[in-house]
């Protein structure tokens, strides 16, 4: 019975509330003519209903207020400066809580000395905007400092020199607004667990398009377009980045400064250089990367997944990873001109995995592992046409790699050249490429098992190393299948053009 009535009276009591909310209405023709004058009147949960026409005042919200809907019926706008008239100050504050501002067009924010003022500011929490239009403020547009901030369906314009929007809270969500014409960033979130979503961003002239510092975020979703500086930006662990669209960016489509974030199914197009990730454990996937003016993917941080991106039209490489144990899978990389790697692993790194992955026309090395990387996998990678500058289709430093089902396809150089120690090659294929199919250059105790040279300008097979092992290789209409500068066992290889010998000088 006593739950009963404690329920009773809490039903009684949230009745009594919404029928006590009162409706207060604002109209050109009066009683009440003020925006200002019917929040005064107002309290908290009240409602204050402006209908059509342009207020040329400036709002406070003040405190008390709590709850309070300010609502436009109609065309509605507050000219918080009007051409001509001296400087006025902010278009609109809110100083209480809970408070909910819709249907507005807010404008020509200055000051007294007729520069710049920012059109809104909000001091509390749970604060919301929706279908608000912020234009004409010489300073940043709408700032919010407090948690649980709602922006949507917003639009903000015309900032000549500040920020659209910025909130410095926890929870903050913005989406399906549009920032354009900024001359800073266009979004900026100082917090934890915000939300970017469904937004547009264009034109930021000296700044980035969504800027966010805090940590379990999510942007998704949005289309940002002609960028001064990174489209998106992200300094925080944790953070979601799925389904953006870049096109136009100075600097990075998306970079971020923090672990453990997910950068997937992205479109970045145009950009200095596709997706930029300090820190470890990111996942970086099934994202459309095209005419960047610099690298792929770089990767600066440990335990990074990069699978199933397409990388297309880079100036700079394709895929740059430095750090431990990389896993990088099933991607397709085409046309990488100006000294370009296709995928660069530069150390220190131990056991990471590439395969899967299908190289085509990298101008310089289409696999790079660098001399302080250890037992990596590769396998079931393709290179095709590239080394256009000399350079082989895998190069080897480092030591105790595995390789195995890799083809080097009519690349400019070697197919295969190792720099390094203890490394397996195994059922690759190095055909018809301009010098050697595989080029043991240096190292010791490499051995080369049941791998298929044919067609190659130079050697199937050549051997500067110590230690080599040669067993079971097939080699047909190379220069010369098999020859040996180093030391090492040969044993049970098939030839066409002759065995172990030392070739003539080909250069």
């Amino acid at each position: 019975m006593r739950c009963s009535i404690v329920a009773g009276l809490t039903l009684i009591a949230f009745l009594a509330a919404d029928v006590f909310a009162a409706t207060i209405t604002v109209s050109k023709g009066g009683p009440i003519s003020s925006i200002q004058d019917g929040i005064t009147l107002a309290g908290p949960g009240d409602t204050v209903l402006v209908k059509k026409g342009v207020y040329e005042e400036t709002v406070v919200i003040g405190q008390g207020r709590n709850g309070l809907k300010l609502r436009a019926q109609g065309d509605v706008t507050i000219e918080a400066c009007p051409l001509g008239s001296p400087g006025s100050g902010n278009g609109l504050q809110v100083w209480s809580e809970k408070v909910t501002v819709s249907g507005f067009l807010i404008q020509n924010a200055r000051n007294g000395s007729g520069g710049g003022e920012t059109a809104v500011v909000v001091w509390e929490d749970d604060v919301t905007f929706e279908d608000v239009r912020v234009r004409g403020s010489a300073a940043d547009v709408v700032v919010i400092h407090g948690d649980g901030a709602r922006v949507e369906r917003c639009e903000v314009s015309s900032m000549p020199w500040g920020y659209g929007i910025v909130v410095y809270g926890n929870g903050a969500l913005v989406s399906k607004t549009t920032v354009q014409n900024a001359s800073s960033t266009g979004i900026y979130v100082k917090g934890d667990l915000a939300r970017v979503l469904g937004c547009r961003v264009r034109g930021v002239e000296d700044g980035y398009g969504i800027h966010l510092d805090g940590h379990g975020g999510r942007i998704e979703k949005n289309t940002l377009d002609c960028i001064d500086y990174s489209g998106i930006l992200v300094y925080g662990d944790s953070f979601t980045v799925r389904n953006n669209k870049v096109r136009g960016a100075g600097d990075w489509g998306i970079e971020i400064l923090g672990h453990g974030v997910d950068v997937r199914q992205n479109e970045l197009v145009g950009t200095g250089g596709g997706v930029n990730v300090l820190g470890d454990v990111p996942e970086v996937c099934q994202n459309d990367i095209r005419d960047c003016h610099g690298t792929g993917i770089d990767i600066q941080g440990n335990g990074a997944d990069i699978d199933d991106n397409k990388i297309t039209r880079t100036i700079g490489g394709f895929i740059r990873v430095e750090g431990e144990a990389p896993s990088i899978l099933d991607n397709s990389c085409v046309d990488a001109v100006g000294d370009a790697d296709g995928i660069a692993l530069i150390g220190p790194v131990t056991l990471g995995t590439i395969a899967g992955n299908k190289i085509t026309r990298a101008s310089s090395r289409g696999i790079l592992v660098d001399q302080n990387c250890s037992n990596v996998q590769i396998d079931d990678n393709v290179v095709v046409s590239s080394g256009c500058a000399g350079d082989p289709a895998f190069l080897l430093w480092g030591s105790g790699h595995q390789l195995a089902w890799n083809v080097a396809r009519q690349c400019g150089s070697d197919g295969f050249q190792v720099g390094g120690n203890g490394m397996l090659l195994e059922h690759n294929n190095a055909l018809d490429n301009q010098l050697d199919g595989f080029d043991v250059d240096f190292g010791s105790g490499n051995e080369l098992r049941k791998n298929t040279a044919r067609d190659n300008g130079a050697e199937g097979i050549e051997n500067n190393g110590t230690g080599t092992t040669v067993t079971g290789n097939t080699m047909k209409r190379n220069r010369l299948d098999l020859a040996n500068d180093g030391t090492g066992t040969e044993s049970n290889n098939n030839f066409s053009t002759g065995g172990w010998t030392v070739p003539p000088e080909i250069d």
